[in-house]
């Protein structure tokens, strides 16, 4: 074995392991917090394009009622443009979970419930950019039960949304449900998808093209909120009914806490990348972050956790990099001492890049996120018990940070040149001491575990080589460290 591939970008240290892990900082944070003592208040969908960036929180806005939408217009720098809670004084609830704006208007979709959640339809209301006012407002029963709306693109004069629909009395019983409709609010056709007696769900954002609309979420779910026993799913479906085309799973399905849930989807127009929870080992849930064609045939898959808890839903693709947002309680990352946010990224040939995480003592989770012009906007909710029941104090957040500060990357491209060495060659680091005096290298595998180490105390000024412990490495991808940088290794 030996390491083919060396310096592709040097990362400037001072305290992390791996400069693209820690926390990130954001430039900006904002909460929304209920006005009644004790009330609610979540967050999902999040949208940034040019005109600005467009949220929506659920919220307890007078006291008896329960949650509200609120819709919010920001500029880049987070000053409120407008603001407008478009439902007040209504004894249902709201969610909104996608938002998507065209160039003059933005469309919030979601559910709308009465008070106990177990006839929701799918709601999607359209809001005039400039000022925030309603232009129309539609829902839709697939079948009599519970239906919520979880994906939505625009394409011209036709939207097309997705998500899930109880079909029958079965406990279990839903299917990926679907609905077309013009700009006016017209209904063109509705549909849905999904096998009797279980779980299909199409959750998160979806995919659509000139050819179809890709879709992805759980199939054959069982159990407590129809998520136990499933498989990752990820569907294909007509433009023009909403029929299958063709469709994959993944995952190991199993009993109770073995699960797998593809939550979210995007595209970089060729390939469709996919993030969610999957246990793969009993018990053990982390993220998994999948790469396919559009003729879903898998390209990779990576599955990323610690000790505790991991899931992720949020996904998006921007300059070459596949950036994921969720949640982790591990001990190893999660320094706040609860859940934390957590941002994952990988370039799209699936290589991991690096972590960061944010948070504080309540427990915080990404559940949508948007990139626009290099800038990152982060949606979630914070909250005491947030995924143990009896919540308590729960806020939405909304964070601006940035593509640079998620990678700490400054791109020095290290040649060997003239005296300037850096590279390994047969398991041999070739090296330049700049100064005379004590050395360390490290070698830290993708989850920022050491897996080598060599001290010296001393080495002179000037070329050194030295060999490196890389026969007991499996191939992947590595970095090491020495004289404060970091090194991005193949093996």
């Amino acid at each position: 074995m030996r390491i083919i591939l060396i310096t592709l970008f040097v990362y400037i240290l001072s305290s992390w392991i791996v400069a693209a892990q820690g926390n990130f900082k954001p430039e900006w944070y904002k909460q929304e917090i209920s006005p009644v003592g004790n009330g609610q208040s979540e967050a999902w969908g999040i949208e940034a394009d040019s005109s600005g960036i467009y949220w929506a929180v659920s919220t307890e806005t007078k006291s008896g009622d329960a949650l509200d939408i609120l819709c919010s217009k920001f500029d880049v720098n987070g000053n409120a443009l407008w603001s407008k809670p478009t439902f007040v004084g209504g004894a249902g609830i709201q969610h909104c979970y996608v938002i998507r704006s065209t160039d003059d208007a933005v469309y919030f979709g979601g559910r709308e419930c009465p008070l106990f959640i177990t006839t929701c339809d799918m709601l999607l209301i359209k809001v005039n950019k400039s000022n925030g006012e309603v232009i129309w407002k539609k829902t839709l029963d697939q079948a009599g039960g519970y239906d919520e709306l979880d994906g939505l693109e625009i394409r011209g004069n036709q939207i097309y949304t997705g998500g899930w629909a109880n079909t029958s009395t079965e406990v279990y019983d839903t299917d990926a449900g679907f609905w077309k409709l013009d700009t006016s609010g017209t209904t063109i056709w509705k549909n849905h998808w999904g096998i009797s007696k279980v779980a299909d769900h199409q959750d998160g954002h979806f995919v659509v093209d000139n050819s179809a609309v890709y879709a992805c979420g759980i199939h054959k779910g069982t159990g407590i909120a129809n998520l136990y026993e499933g498989k990752a799913f990820l569907g294909k479906f007509s433009l023009s009914d909403g029929s299958l085309i063709d469709s994959v799973t993944f995952g190991s399905s199993g009993f109770w806490l073995n699960w797998e849930n593809a939550w979210g989807m995007t595209s970089d127009g060729e390939f469709l990348y996919i993030t969610g929870v999957s246990t793969p080992t009993a018990g053990d849930n982390q993220v998994f972050v999948a790469k396919f064609d559009k003729n879903l045939k898998q390209q990779w898959i990576h599955y990323w956790g610690g000790s505790g808890t991991e899931s992720a839903r949020a996904i998006a693709v921007a300059n070459g990099q596949v950036i994921v947002g969720g949640m982790t309680n591990s001990t190893q990352y999660a320094s706040g001492g609860a859940y934390d946010m957590l941002v994952l990224r990988f370039d799209t040939t699936g290589n991991f890049l690096g972590y960061k995480t944010f948070g504080d003592s309540k427990d915080n989770e990404i559940r949508d996120l948007a990139v626009y012009n290099n800038k990152v906007y982060l949606s979630g909710t914070s909250g005491d018990n947030l995924f143990n029941g009896n919540v308590k104090n729960q806020t939405s957040f909304l964070v601006k940070t940035t593509i640079e500060d998620l990678t700490d990357i400054h791109e020095y491209p290290v040649q060997p040149s003239g005296n300037k060495v850096c590279y390994l060659s047969n398991g041999l680091l070739h090296f330049d001491m700049e100064k005379e005096g004590s050395f360390q290298v490290e070698i830290y595998d993708y989850m920022g575990r050491i897996v080598a180490s060599i001290e010296k105390e001393f080495l002179p000024q000037g070329l050194q080589t030295i060999p490196i412990p890389v026969q007991n490495l499996s191939a992947g991808m590595y970095f090491f460290r020495f004289q404060n940088r970091v090194y991005y290794v193949v093996v």
